[in-house]
């Protein structure tokens, strides 16, 4: 067989071994062994031209070690045998660069093999330049242009790969860009269940970095203590989507968050199972909202009710309140008849005051809202409760900020705030304990925390203990933490709880400073 065709057979084998190539590392390697069993060569260097500096870098070699190709000489365009065909867009083909007048080729590394015969070639794609590849050996006179022809038909697919391998990680780039910038989290695992993406909105969500997740299997990770890794198992074992389906999770700091989760199945381009990729969110704020939201309806349902209810009670109430009154005076402190008057009135008051708690946030304060210090108003309080404190055993420790903490508002409504909060704590603490109150400023906002060691309250009790009659004391009327939210929401204010069965509940106010 005529050798010619010898060696075109050869190239199309080669260039279905490049198209299929799994990388760019492995392409060049076929190409290196092609020329290799092509051409005797010493040396074969691979240049990429950076448009923006106007030269060619060294970026792939055989016959000179790669820790020295990244310090070989970076040529100019125009300058040098390399910089003139990168320039001109021409083949050079020299029998002997040690009798060459025209071009000077020079050994870059003493212990790098003697240049004689060399081949220079444009790495020519859609008539751009993309780089240079040169050949050479030691042997003179070794290089015919039959040669240069075949190895130009190489340099034309090095081009190519050239040009989208530089696509490719264009589109990388940009797709990368796209999921580190959006909002959502994403989640990539392979064939193997190995952590593949994680990008930044999903560190933020989840507190774990990249860095520690990838490349490890996802049944390995930590992420593995919450239900949201599940649903991506799921996928990946099962390959169905899941949409928009809410679970939570727990963040590196151990806070349970809310997230709304999809799924799907990772393919390449033969259509072929790659692994699966999980899009979620954090809707805890949501949640909350729509938790307010509920509330409001609530509260604004209540508040019809209110005025209706309040009227027609206290009609009946106030002739028994008068007439058991008046009748405590006239009768026998030593009477049995005393005893149950006595019984009467001091339920009739008691009902009296449910009453006033029941209204008072459907009718708005008549006084005027003035500033004053919060720190101010803990400390007197906390001073006239010395006495119950001390009865029922337990120690407040104030920690209170040194900044000013002025509020707009109500000094009263705010007293009532903190007596309810501190109410709240010693019921939960009939053996005695320890209440802290802390407040501390973060402008624009100052914070009001007030935490007790008592029995806690239970997960599924939490989203409630702000609902109007929630209570799960024997004697509670349910309307104190209550009140409580209605005054904070009334002054735009947030409140927060914590709480852990058995350790203790912590409840933190915010509210906007004056100054």
């Amino acid at each position: 067989m005529d050798e010619h065709i010898i060696h075109l057979n050869y190239l199309s084998a080669t260039m279905k071994k490049v198209s299929r190539s799994r990388d760019w590392n492995e392409s060049l390697d076929n190409i290196f062994e092609f020329t290799g069993n092509l051409l005797e060569y010493d040396m074969m260097v691979i240049y990429l031209i950076d448009k923006k500096a106007g030269i060619l870098k060294a970026i792939a070699a055989r016959g000179s070690k790669d820790v020295k190709l990244k310090n070989r000489a970076r040529f100019k365009i125009g300058e040098g045998i390399v910089g003139w065909v990168a320039k001109e867009k021409k083949a050079v083909i020299i029998a002997d660069a040690t009798k060459e007048t025209q071009f000077k080729v020079r050994q870059f590394y003493k212990e790098d093999p003697v240049i004689r015969s060399y081949i220079a070639l444009p790495l020519i794609y859609e008539n751009e330049v993309l780089g240079i590849l040169s050949i050479s050996s030691s042997k003179p006179d070794l290089y015919r242009e039959k040669d240069v022809q075949m190895m130009t038909i190489i340099a034309s697919q090095v081009a190519a790969i050239f040009k989208i391998n530089s696509l490719l990680r264009d589109e990388t780039r940009f797709s990368n860009h796209i999921l580190q910038s959006i909002d959502s989290g994403v989640l990539v695992i392979d064939k193997e269940k190995k952590v593949i993406h994680f990008n930044r909105a999903a560190e933020n969500i989840t507190g774990y970095t990249a860095k520690e997740l990838k490349g490890k299997k996802i049944t390995l990770t930590p992420l593995m203590t919450s239900p949201f890794p599940w649903l991506i198992l799921k996928t990946h074992e099962t390959q169905e989507h899941i949409f928009e389906k809410e679970t939570h999770m727990f963040t590196k700091e151990g806070r349970e968050i809310q997230v709304i989760v999809s799924t799907s199945v990772l393919r390449n381009e033969y259509n072929e199972f790659n692994g699966a990729t999980a899009i979620f969110r954090d809707i805890s704020e949501v949640k909350k909202l729509q938790e307010e939201v509920r509330r409001v309806d609530r509260l604004a349902s209540l508040g019809k009710l209110t005025a209706g209810v309040a009227h027609e009670i206290r009609n009946p109430l106030l002739p028994i309140r008068t007439a058991a009154s008046y009748l405590l005076k006239k009768t026998d402190p030593d009477s049995e008849n005393y005893r149950l008057l006595k019984i009467i009135n001091e339920e009739a008051e008691r009902m009296n005051k449910l009453l006033n708690d029941f209204v008072s946030f459907a009718k708005p304060p008549s006084e005027m809202k003035e500033a004053f210090d919060l720190n101010k108003l803990i400390a007197e309080t906390t001073a006239l409760m010395k006495h119950e404190f001390e009865s029922k055993d337990i120690e407040v420790e104030l920690n209170l900020c040194h900044e000013r903490t002025s509020i707009m508002g109500l000094a009263q409504e705010f007293r009532q705030v903190l007596l309810n909060l501190l109410i709240n704590s010693m019921d939960a603490m009939p053996e005695g304990g320890k209440i802290n109150i802390t407040t501390y400023r973060e402008d624009p906002y100052i914070y009001l925390i007030v935490k007790d060691q008592g029995t806690g309250i239970s997960k599924e009790h939490l989203n409630k203990v702000f609902d109007p009659f929630f209570t799960t004391k024997q004697e509670g009327t349910g309307l104190g933490l209550f009140i409580v939210h209605n005054i904070v929401s009334k002054y735009d204010g947030k409140i927060e709880v914590e709480s852990e069965k058995g350790k203790g509940t912590a409840f933190k106010v915010r509210i906007k400073t004056t100054i």
